[in-house]
């Protein structure tokens, strides 16, 4: 199983002070591969950038826990590069108003091209429908 974690997720982990990979490996009896996209990387360097107290902290240990996964092999980039190429080999007609530089864009195109997407963020969970991971009293929920 493919799964693309949200900047929405990966901060929320740090509120909660939860090990997700744990939680995924506890509560999804399947393998799990990570992706996380190079836009939310930017992302969150942005929000550590502008976000003050709490919030800027969990950026930062989002960035050192994104820097950690990667380095131990346990998560992979997805980079702009790499979706334009699944773009142009689409036949789906709905890729033409995908925004690039919109991660809930690029997480929708990728649910449908076989991704889970993982997101605490209610709105990208209402337009992706299924194909959702998302944290939910302590425990992860699947919808398929």
């Amino acid at each position: 199983m493919k799964v693309v974690i949200d900047t929405n997720l990966i901060m929320k982990i740090f509120q909660a002070k939860i090990d997700i990979i744990a939680l995924m490996k506890r509560d999804i009896q399947e393998s799990i591969e990570l992706y996380i996209l190079e836009h939310t990387i930017n992302e969150l360097r942005d929000l550590y950038n502008k976000l003050h107290g709490e919030d800027k902290i969990n950026a930062k240990l989002s960035l050192e826990y994104i820097k950690k996964l990667i380095k131990e092999k346990n998560l992979n980039i997805i980079t702009k590069e790499q979706i334009q190429k699944l773009l142009r080999l689409s036949d789906n007609k709905e890729t033409t108003h995908l925004d690039l530089n919109y991660a809930d864009d690029i997480l929708f195109f990728l649910s449908q091209h076989g991704y889970i997407i993982a997101t605490s963020d209610k709105e990208l969970k209402k337009r992706i429908k299924n194909k959702i991971i998302f944290l939910h009293n302590k425990t992860i929920k699947f919808i398929s």
